[in-house]
């Protein structure tokens, strides 16, 4: 990733400038990964027959959360993010839970846990990529596709058009991986 000029921004500059020169999307990467886990534990509440106020209680472990959380800060997408994610929410996970909480770690939960998160994170990556093969590339393709199909179309709604297709995607793109997230942050 070192010569990726735009890792920063999640490979698009055009809808996640950074103009103070801070990284938000660290940020929001650890708080969404939390806040999986976290939709993850109200969804089990719900399921195993939790009512009232015993649906929002937290049930993953703090491992859990953390680990959601630090691997949510590793920017990037591709074979990288599907090797080191898994990798790295599970260490964080077993990791806080065995060595610092004193919990016993078996080695099929972590094998298990690993296995998950590898199918989540490729599911992930895939959907992102079909996406981003469905996003238009340029205007002047898009523009043309778009005459042809409506031959009164015009300059300006086609731009229109062009951003709010981008606009779709990126949030069915976020909407997909945070649903991978919470599946596989348990």
């Amino acid at each position: 990733q070192g010569c990726n000029l735009f890792a920063y921004c999640g490979n698009n500059p055009v809808n996640r400038a950074d103009d103070n020169g801070k990284i938000s999307s660290i940020v929001v990467g650890a708080v969404l990964g939390s806040v999986s886990v976290y939709v993850g534990d109200i969804i089990m509440n719900i399921a195993s027959g939790e009512a009232g106020w015993d649906i929002l209680t937290p049930t993953s472990s703090a491992g859990t959360y953390l680990g959601a959380a630090v691997s949510g800060m590793l920017p990037g997408a591709g074979i990288v993010s599907i090797i080191a994610r898994p990798f790295l929410s599970t260490g964080v996970k077993y990791t806080v839970d065995g060595a610092i909480l004193g919990e016993e770690v078996s080695l099929s939960n972590v094998a298990t846990d690993l296995l998950v998160n590898f199918a989540g994170e490729g599911l992930s990556v895939g959907v992102n990529k079909l996406l981003d093969n469905a996003r238009p590339q340029n205007y002047s393709s898009f523009r043309n596709q778009m005459t042809r199909r409506l031959p009164e179309i015009t300059q300006e709604q086609t731009k229109q058009l062009m951003y709010a297709t981008h606009k779709v995607i990126n949030a069915l793109s976020e909407t997909f991986e945070f649903i991978f997230n919470v599946a596989t942050n348990r």
